[in-house]
Protein backbone atom coordinates (compact mmCIF):
# COMPACT_ATOMS: atom_id res chain seq x y z
CA UNK A 1 0.00 0.00 0.00
CA UNK A 2 1.28 3.45 -0.90
CA UNK A 3 2.17 5.81 1.92
CA UNK A 4 -0.04 8.89 2.25
CA UNK A 5 2.23 11.76 3.19
CA UNK A 6 2.30 15.53 2.95
CA UNK A 7 -1.42 15.84 2.24
CA UNK A 8 -4.27 17.83 3.72
CA UNK A 9 -6.72 15.20 4.92
CA UNK A 10 -10.24 15.72 6.25
CA UNK A 11 -11.53 12.86 8.44
CA UNK A 12 -15.19 13.03 9.46
CA UNK A 13 -16.58 11.04 12.35
CA UNK A 14 -13.11 11.35 13.83
CA UNK A 15 -14.25 10.53 17.36
CA UNK A 16 -15.42 7.07 16.31
CA UNK A 17 -13.81 3.71 16.92
CA UNK A 18 -12.66 3.34 13.31
CA UNK A 19 -11.95 6.93 12.30
CA UNK A 20 -9.99 7.99 15.39
CA UNK A 21 -7.07 5.54 14.90
CA UNK A 22 -7.03 6.35 11.18
CA UNK A 23 -6.80 10.08 11.92
CA UNK A 24 -4.10 9.52 14.54
CA UNK A 25 -2.00 7.49 12.11
CA UNK A 26 -2.47 9.92 9.24
CA UNK A 27 -1.51 12.88 11.47
CA UNK A 28 2.02 11.46 11.69
CA UNK A 29 2.80 12.58 8.14
CA UNK A 30 -0.13 14.73 7.00
CA UNK A 31 -2.10 17.80 7.99
CA UNK A 32 -5.25 16.19 9.39
CA UNK A 33 -8.54 17.96 10.06
CA UNK A 34 -10.48 15.75 12.48
CA UNK A 35 -14.19 16.55 12.34
CA UNK A 36 -16.69 15.32 14.93
CA UNK A 37 -19.22 16.52 17.49
CA UNK A 38 -16.70 15.54 20.23
CA UNK A 39 -19.22 14.78 22.95
CA UNK A 40 -16.35 13.13 24.83
CA UNK A 41 -13.51 15.63 25.42
CA UNK A 42 -11.01 12.78 25.80
CA UNK A 43 -11.47 11.83 22.14
CA UNK A 44 -10.58 15.36 21.11
CA UNK A 45 -7.56 15.39 23.43
CA UNK A 46 -6.22 12.17 21.90
CA UNK A 47 -6.50 13.54 18.38
CA UNK A 48 -4.94 16.88 19.28
CA UNK A 49 -2.07 15.11 21.05
CA UNK A 50 -1.47 13.18 17.82
CA UNK A 51 -1.22 16.46 15.89
CA UNK A 52 -4.65 16.59 14.27
CA UNK A 53 -6.58 19.85 14.06
CA UNK A 54 -9.93 19.14 15.67
CA UNK A 55 -13.06 20.83 14.38
CA UNK A 56 -16.15 20.45 16.56
CA UNK A 57 -18.90 20.22 13.98
CA UNK A 58 -22.16 18.33 13.41
CA UNK A 59 -21.95 17.05 9.85
CA UNK A 60 -25.74 17.28 9.50
CA UNK A 61 -25.35 21.09 9.41
CA UNK A 62 -25.67 22.17 5.76
CA UNK A 63 -23.33 25.14 6.36
CA UNK A 64 -19.88 23.63 5.81
CA UNK A 65 -18.05 26.95 6.24
CA UNK A 66 -16.35 25.83 9.50
CA UNK A 67 -14.50 23.17 7.49
CA UNK A 68 -11.33 23.92 5.51
CA UNK A 69 -11.91 25.32 2.03
CA UNK A 70 -9.74 22.76 0.31
CA UNK A 71 -8.16 19.42 1.15
CA UNK A 72 -6.41 16.72 -0.85
CA UNK A 73 -8.25 13.74 0.63
CA UNK A 74 -11.63 13.29 2.34
CA UNK A 75 -12.26 10.21 4.46
CA UNK A 76 -15.91 10.21 5.48
CA UNK A 77 -16.64 8.04 8.52
CA UNK A 78 -19.56 10.13 9.79
CA UNK A 79 -22.54 7.79 10.00
CA UNK A 80 -25.55 7.32 12.22
CA UNK A 81 -27.49 4.09 12.73
CA UNK A 82 -30.98 4.00 11.18
CA UNK A 83 -32.68 4.28 14.57
CA UNK A 84 -31.29 7.81 15.02
CA UNK A 85 -33.67 10.62 14.03
CA UNK A 86 -31.26 12.42 11.67
CA UNK A 87 -29.64 9.35 10.09
CA UNK A 88 -30.67 10.03 6.48
CA UNK A 89 -29.41 13.63 6.55
CA UNK A 90 -26.04 12.50 7.95
CA UNK A 91 -25.56 9.29 5.98
CA UNK A 92 -26.73 10.52 2.60
CA UNK A 93 -27.17 14.29 2.69
CA UNK A 94 -23.88 15.12 4.38
CA UNK A 95 -21.97 12.79 2.08
CA UNK A 96 -23.39 14.62 -0.91
CA UNK A 97 -22.59 18.04 0.53
CA UNK A 98 -19.02 16.97 1.30
CA UNK A 99 -18.58 15.48 -2.18
CA UNK A 100 -19.85 18.69 -3.78
CA UNK A 101 -17.64 20.94 -1.64
CA UNK A 102 -14.51 18.84 -2.18
CA UNK A 103 -15.20 17.72 -5.75
CA UNK A 104 -11.70 18.76 -6.83
CA UNK A 105 -9.82 16.78 -4.18
CA UNK A 106 -7.58 13.85 -5.12
CA UNK A 107 -9.60 11.21 -3.26
CA UNK A 108 -12.97 10.97 -1.55
CA UNK A 109 -13.42 7.80 0.51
Amino acid sequence: MAQLSGKRVLVTGASGLVARPVAVELAKSNEVFAVARFSDPEQKRILEAAGARCISFDISDPDLSPLPRSVDVVINYAVLPPNQPNHYNVNAGASGRLARRYRDCEAFV
